[in-house]
């Protein structure tokens, strides 16, 4: 595994509901209460690694950064695109797909009319 698979490795905290062989579109909250893309990752395999042995023990889920969204590249327009489409639809993906750690939504979601 070369130098391009650690810069490109990150992972999740205690959250176990992250489905595998998915593009995971990942938008980070920020402190103005917006949304801001973050990339596409995939979750790496069907372990869960515990950072320490303790009663606290948190468990991490390794995804790898990923080029591209169901093999398309993904450009600086196209995450403006899908910031503005969650800010639009936040309310309702977090009423329907939020697990008490996270909303994870399949991303047709984006464009829904409720």
């Amino acid at each position: 595994m070369g130098h391009d698979f650690i810069a490109n490795l990150s992972f999740y905290e205690d959250w176990p509901s992250l489905p595998y062989g998915a593009d995971l579109v990942s938008f980070q909250f920020k402190r103005n209460g917006k949304y801001r893309y973050d990339g596409v990752y995939r979750r790496l395999d069907d372990k869960e690694e515990v950072v320490k042995e303790s009663k606290s023990s948190q468990k991490m889920q390794f995804v790898l950064k990923q080029k591209t969204m169901l093999g398309l590249p993904v450009r600086s327009n196209d995450s403006k695109l899908l910031e503005q489409k969650l800010a639009e639809r936040l309310d309702v993906l977090m009423t329907n797909y939020n697990d008490g750690i996270g909303t994870v939504f399949p991303i047709h979601e984006l464009y829904g009319e409720d």
